[in-house]
């Protein structure tokens, strides 16, 4: 499967609304299909891996499910950023897992460095201006 297939994929939708109060569906799908290839090609970019990636993005729009009563409080742009936020954490751990980096402890100028590089993707990308 190529990256255009996997940017348009909505399988998991579904999953996610039945984590959704019912009155909150239709904002969480709107930020869903907003946000998701967008995160997509920011998680493939660092992973550089198209099965690592969209199991990233997978776990952030999960996280971001359970917790969608308080996301959707939040006004547009503070709910990209909740998403970036949770993002570069899941990307941190994928790296981790991967052994692209061993332990940020150990440095704290590769966290500072993949930090730098993650946000200037996620603006490049256009998830956050």
């Amino acid at each position: 499967m190529c990256i255009r297939d996997r940017i348009g994929s909505d399988k998991m939708l579904p999953i996610y609304m039945v984590l959704v109060d019912d009155d909150d569906v239709s904002d969480f799908e709107v930020l869903y299909r907003e946000c998701r290839n967008k995160a997509y090609i920011i998680a493939y970019k660092i992973l550089k891996n198209e099965s690592l990636a969209e199991e990233c993005v997978s776990e952030v729009f999960l996280s971001v499910a359970k917790n969608f009563k308080k996301v959707n409080n939040l006004v547009s742009y503070e709910q990209h950023k909740y998403i970036v936020i949770v993002l570069g954490t899941k990307l941190l751990t994928f790296l981790q897992k991967k052994k692209i980096i061993h332990r940020i402890c150990h440095t704290k100028m590769i966290f500072i460095l993949t930090t730098i590089n993650i946000r200037n993707l996620i603006r490049i990308n256009g998830l956050i201006s």
